[in-house]
């Protein structure tokens, strides 16, 4: 079978051109992790720009096992387009003779007493044509021939040569011109495509960046451009979450503390319109002396936890109301908190968060949704299908992709929300004076974040005894064990899993507590074989994307390879939930359409 051509090149030099660009970024990346202070934003913006080219490249499906699958589906001045954006990137890092000239790059030879302080770079894929004469690429090409010759494998070890940079500001015209072509690659795709796109990169990017400054630079970046506006979100979110977890210094997210006082009525257990049990309705009067309707979430301190765990609490109060301080919370699917106080006459001590509610402005009305709550309150997703007929299969794909989103981000942020359910899920109306029914499915938001945590290892878990009932979404290794000994740590393949009872929960529109009995309930095995039987109908209600994407959120393959409890080996956790969570859940599920 003769090779496909795709933008005027055959499939395998197609392939073959990929994965040159991503070779050279990968030189240049782990070259500049050995530069010092004053390369660091290049290295992250550098970092950024090369999983930007991957990450597209993996969702077109540019490898050898996948062979260009969508891109292949595109027009033929698409593909062409492709082509020449790559090729631009390969000629802009594999050519030694173009990067010395336009961006100020000199090669030297290494010091032998190893005082000097330039930079190791591979060779390996580089145009060397025009350098033969230079003494340090004849070393280090010599170096590789005596590697070659010693050793008996086919990975033969990489030799390097040295580079320097006379001048940060050049290598950052690198940088920008990356940044466009790469802007180039994804905007040639349809929208659909590239707006896709964009919900994984701040997956991709944003956990490996530990430095407050370095986010606030990267989301100074990132507004720049529609096809990353998310990345410059959820960016504001890590950066948030960071100073949330600085548990160090007792003043942060002081700022937050309101008094009982603030509400109208001034008692939180008397005002306001009840949503839950743990969540209402209220007015408060800001600093500015304007009334605001809120959402309070009450956080109780059990009894009979020791003083330290009560401490623990409190502080991890403040540092959720930090974290959901963001001013970009409502972007990304969160209701952002203005403030926290505990209530000064509690029969147990308790504490609330103060969500704000967002505005949706009508392009009919200047009305706003706050002051409609009167006539339509904000609703769990929970009460909707146990009081609703099902609504358009169109809106309940748009409501299960939101959610995957936010869980998506949520994690990027590197938090875990370790309570996701259908009653933790608000929906809120976008147009004013419309019931849900007559204006679609509302905007969903995530609430309930009272057992939420950051996603590292000293974080301590403490989650109250729960009724047997709510293990309907928890994940049966989570399940109060007969046997001694504590439950497995928490992560965040558990929020995927309690996402998959939700999103099973959207397909058919019926509530899973409503449909199993006691004895499903009784052993964890029992629970996973009804959950499964229950995803039987979703193919002819939803389509076979739908059914396969809640079957991989139940069933992994974020649990078949590893037991529960145990650390991932390095890398693993990118590789295995990640990655599938992104291409097989969030991807996927994106192309449901009705």
């Amino acid at each position: 079978m003769a090779d496909p051509v795709i933008g005027g090149l055959g499939l395998v030099s197609l392939i073959s051109l990929f994965q040159t660009c991503s070779t050279a970024y990968n030189v240049f990346v782990r070259s500049a992790r050995n530069l010092g202070k004053d390369y660091y934003r290049i290295r992250v913006l550098l970092e950024i720009e090369m999983q930007r080219l991957r990450l597209w490249g993996q969702y077109l499906g540019i490898s050898p096992s996948e062979q260009c699958r969508l891109l292949r589906a595109e027009t033929f001045e698409t593909q062409k387009t492709v082509v020449m954006m790559l090729e631009s990137i390969k000629a802009l890092l594999d050519d030694i003779g173009v990067i010395m000239v336009r961006y100020d790059v000199r090669i030297v030879e290494a010091s032998q007493d190893g005082t000097d302080t330039t930079i190791d770079i591979n060779i390996d894929g580089l145009n060397l044509q025009n350098l033969r004469s230079c003494p340090a690429v004849q070393l280090a090409q010599t170096r590789r021939q005596d590697t070659e010759r010693s050793v008996k494998s086919s990975t033969s070890r990489l030799r390097k040569i040295k580079w320097a940079l006379a001048d940060s500001a050049k290598l950052s015209k690198l940088v920008d011109d990356l940044r466009l072509i790469n802007e180039s690659l994804w905007v040639c795709l349809p929208v659909n495509k590239w707006l896709a796109l964009a919900k994984g990169l701040p997956s991709v990017v944003l956990p490996e960046i530990h430095d407050r400054i370095m986010l606030r630079e990267v989301e100074s970046n990132a507004q720049e451009s529609q096809t990353t506006k998310l990345l410059a979100a959820c960016s504001d979110l890590r950066r948030t979450a960071l100073t949330a977890e600085n548990d160090s210094n007792p003043s942060i997210g002081e700022e937050l503390r309101w008094q009982p006082g603030c509400l109208q009525p001034s008692k939180a257990s008397q005002g306001g319109q009840n949503l839950s049990n743990n969540r209402h309705i209220a007015s408060v009067k800001s600093t500015d002396g304007v009334n605001k309707s809120v959402i309070l979430e009450w956080r109780y301190v059990d009894r009979d936890f020791s003083e330290e765990q009560k401490q623990l609490i409190r502080s991890r109060i403040k540092a959720l109301a930090v974290l959901l301080s963001s001013s970009k919370s409502s972007e990304l699917g969160l209701l952002k908190c203005i403030g926290f106080f505990k209530d000064d006459q509690p029969v147990i001590e308790r504490y609330a968060l103060l969500l704000e509610v967002p505005t949706f402005q009508d392009q009919q009305t200047s009305q706003t949704l706050p002051n409609l709550l009167s006539q339509e309150s904000p609703r769990s997703l929970y009460d909707l299908i146990s009081t609703t007929s099902p609504p358009l299969l169109g809106d309940r794909f748009r409501i299960a992709s939101i959610l995957c989103n936010i869980v998506l981000q949520i994690h990027s942020s590197t938090w875990l929300h370790k309570d996701i359910r259908s009653s933790n899920i608000l929906l809120l109306n976008q147009k004013p004076g419309l019931s849900s029914a007559e204006s679609g499915i509302a905007q969903p938001f995530l609430v309930g974040f009272d057992f939420s945590r950051p996603d590292r290892p000293s974080a301590e878990s403490l989650e109250q005894p729960r009724d047997k009932n709510e293990n309907t979404y928890r994940h049966p290794n989570l399940w109060p064990s007969q046997n001694a000994g504590p439950r497995p740590r928490y992560r965040k393949e558990y929020d995927i899993f309690s996402l998959g009872v939700v999103l099973l929960e959207i397909g058919n529109w019926k509530l899973v507590d409503k449909r199993c009995t006691a004895r499903d309930l009784e052993r964890p095995e029992a629970w996973k074989a009804f959950l499964m039987k229950c995803t039987e109908p979703l193919g002819h209600k939803c389509g076979r994307i739908y059914q396969e994407v809640v079957e991989t959120c139940l069933k992994g393959p974020f649990f078949e390879n590893n037991e529960v409890g145990l650390e991932l080996e390095p890398g693993m956790e990118v590789l295995d939930i990640k990655r599938s969570f992104l291409f097989d859940v969030v991807y996927r599920l994106a192309k449901c359409n009705a």
